[in-house]
């Protein structure tokens, strides 16, 4: 090899290292053999981020490791991904090179503060019909979009727990933006939970197929290259709804769901932030049968995409059980260390765990399920930079105090899922078509809502 196409190799290397998550492979060698890397991969970790942000008794589970190597593994990935204090000031300046998603209504985008944020969770919870799985559609689509038309240029992975996924939604979605049909449907990756182990494995593979993204982001420097930066689970508790049952299974629900949204905000978060953007697809993870491709198509017009490129780009599963569902996002991570994503879909991420555990006496079990959930969707989130968004239903409080408010409905998975949500939505049935979303839960945003529309092209403004 010459002195010049060394320099340029070299150079390469540089630009590589600072596109994304750095694949696991860059961890062999002093004392890290391709047999570690090897089982660490069949264990769902395939970036650097991803071991560095790993507890070291999660590490020592993995058969074949032992303490004394997960100890030198930890050093290894300490040494490649800064994890120590930073100024303010530094922090701040990443904060403004945050993208935010366009949901299809400028009212709903203002109440936003500018669109659903990337790298953090957004939950979406209300009563059926009140436009939770209409705006995960919409979303699909315009995470698709330019970042300059407040999209994210990203695909997206989708995770159904309840069986709602409908292409034709798309479609009409993508017809609304002038965007390809064909390209926007192959953007979305797809995925049905059957359980909550399975919703949690689907969320593994979601980080795979985010972190292979890397050889991806390498092309891009020279040609071109998609990757995901979407990532919705809808709904993300349905299956542990099912999965666990009664008070006895509580535990272990909320442990399970708590490691499910950890892992979305790792995936959420893994990606530099001004890397958080750009030719993403979605993944669309659906609970209760809700997605409908020909809402992405209408979505898809009005903004002037491909129809068929769009639905291209929504990764869509259907999860059956909260085992299936945890077992979607194993293949999430698995699919955005191949591609990087920009929108994960969970909808809805209760609706499972509230029929796959029944009574009190699974209460326990099911709420330490859906902390397991929970964990690995903050740990996606943490790990590739996408913007998480789960649905949630609601059930109605009746006490003392609830007979005499106006509103007396909670959203379900407790303090799980309030403490795992960055921010969380509550929408609500306005006049006619017209909704309500009320800012219920927010680091920076103010208690304040607004009104939007559902329509056959998506989410829009509202009518008078």
């Amino acid at each position: 090899m010459t002195a010049t196409a060394s320099a340029v190799t070299a150079s390469v290397d540089e630009d590589l290292d600072d596109c994304g998550p750095q694949l696991i492979s860059k961890l062999e060698g002093n004392g890290i053999t391709s047999g570690d890397i090897k089982k660490l991969e069949e264990a769902g970790y395939h970036t650097v981020e991803s071991v560095a942000y790993a507890p070291k008794k999660w590490l020592i589970t993995i058969k074949g490791i032992s303490e004394a190597k997960a100890d030198k593994i930890l050093l290894e990935a300490s040494k490649l991904v800064p994890m120590g204090f930073t100024t303010a000031t530094e922090f701040h300046q990443k904060r403004a090179e945050i993208i935010q998603l366009t949901t299809g209504s400028k009212e709903l985008d203002r109440l936003l503060g500018g669109g659903i944020e990337t790298g953090s969770i957004t939950e979406i919870f209300g009563e059926f019909r009140t436009g939770k799985t209409q705006l995960c559609h919409t979303l699909a689509v315009t995470c698709q979009l330019p970042i300059e038309q407040s999209g994210g240029e990203g695909k997206c992975m989708y995770i159904d727990t309840e069986g709602t996924f409908r292409p034709e939604r798309l479609l009409a979605v993508a017809q609304r933006y002038g965007m390809e049909g064909a390209a926007v449907l192959d953007n979305v990756a797809y995925a049905r939970a059957y359980n909550t182990d399975h919703q949690t494995q689907l969320l593994v593979q979601a980080c795979a197929m985010m972190a292979e993204s890397r050889q991806e982001i390498f092309i891009l420097c020279l040609l071109s290259y998609s990757y995901y930066n979407l990532d919705i689970v809808d709904s993300a508790t349905a299956l542990y709804r099912t999965d666990y049952s009664g008070r006895g299974e509580l535990n272990s629900r909320q442990l399970h769901l708590g490691r499910f949204m950890r892992m979305l905000l790792r995936l959420a978060d893994e990606l530099p932030i001004e890397q958080s953007g750009g030719e993403g697809k979605c993944m669309y993870i659906d609970t209760e049968g809700t997605f409908r491709p020909e809402r992405l198509l209408a979505v898809a017009q009005r903004y002037g995409m491909e129809g068929a490129a769009v639905l291209d780009n929504v990764a869509y599963a259907r999860a059956y059980n909260t085992d299936h569902q945890t077992q979607l996002l194993v293949q999430a991570c698995a699919m955005m260390a191949e591609s990087r994503y920009s929108l994960l879909i969970v909808d809805s991420a209760t609706a499972l765990y509230r029929t796959d555990y029944s009574g009190r006496g699974e209460l326990n079990s099911r709420q330490l399920h859906l902390g397991r959930f929970m964990r690995m969707l903050l740990r996606l989130a943490d790990e590739f930079g996408v913007a998480v968004i789960i649905t949630n239903q609601v059930v109605a409080q009746v006490d003392a105090v609830g007979v005499f408010n106006a509103d007396t409905k909670k959203p379900i998975g407790g303090h799980i899922i309030a403490h795992a949500s960055t921010t969380r939505l509550y929408l609500r049935k306005g006049r006619g078509d017209n909704r309500v979303c009320k800012i219920y839960d927010s680091p920076c945003l103010p208690e304040t809502e607004a009104m939007f529309a559902i329509s056959t092209e998506g989410i829009t403004d509202a009518k008078e």
